[in-house]
């Protein structure tokens, strides 16, 4: 403060616009975090909140407890694999302050009969601009086993016809957060999912996950 007394009235303008400026930026800039981005533009404080409190309503909003989500499903199927999902994002112990949202899909990637589950994890705190986490389950009786994730990541999602040491080839979209769009192709190397190649156009393939999101002008965002 002292500093901009001392200067010059035009100056004194330029510095707090450049000081505006630069601090959205810097909430805007959060991408893993949109959510508390906001509340940190609002200058309202960031609360840590546990799960045993998620049901409160704490100074006039709601918290999700993703954990309760998995409770209240009663498909076992269903119930083992929003578990799974909940600890491998590890949110046992934490809640959210939008609603925990995911889409699936299942499809038999390496030919052994058993379909795998490829998951989507469009909620807001986990993600960004820059995309949202993509999961690769198989299941074997109530266990689910993590082949492959990514932290950032856009729909659509496909499966290609082409396969790597036996198991099908998978391509998603990928852009915001300051990177063109393009898709991303990734090819198994016996162990995992790896990034061969990306290109503008669509690669023909299986729709697993369709589209899911729009264009703002803070960027991509899911829909809801």
């Amino acid at each position: 403060m002292l500093i901009i007394g001392v200067v010059g009235r035009k100056s004194r303008k330029a510095f707090c616009c450049f000081a505006l400026v630069w601090g959205i930026g810097v909430c805007f800039g959060c991408d893993k975090n949109p959510t508390v981005s906001k509340l940190a533009l609002a200058g309202e404080p960031v609360p840590t909140i546990l799960a045993s409190n998620a049901n409160e309503a704490i100074n006039g909003r709601k918290y999700h407890d993703p954990s309760e989500n998995c409770r209240k499903i009663k498909i076992e199927a269903e119930h083992l694999l929003c578990k799974a999902i909940v600890d491998d994002q590890d949110l046992g112990e934490q809640a959210l302050t939008s609603e925990f949202i995911y889409t699936t899909k299942r499809v038999d990637l390496n030919g052994d009969g058993r379909d795998e589950t490829i998951v989507w994890i469009p909620t807001p705190d986990l993600g960004g601009t820059s995309g949202y986490p993509i999961l690769i389950f198989t299941q074997t009786g109530d266990h689910y086993q993590k082949v492959w994730d990514i932290d950032q990541a856009w729909t659509p999602i496909l499966v290609l016809k082409s396969k790597s040491n036996g198991w099908r080839d998978i391509a998603f979209q990928y852009g915001g957060g300051g990177a063109s769009w393009h898709y991303a192709i990734f090819k198994y190397n016996k162990k995992s999912y790896k990034l061969r190649k990306t290109q503008r156009q669509e690669p023909k393939g299986e729709m697993l996950i369709d589209k899911d999101w729009n264009r703002s002008i803070f960027g991509p965002v899911p829909n809801q």
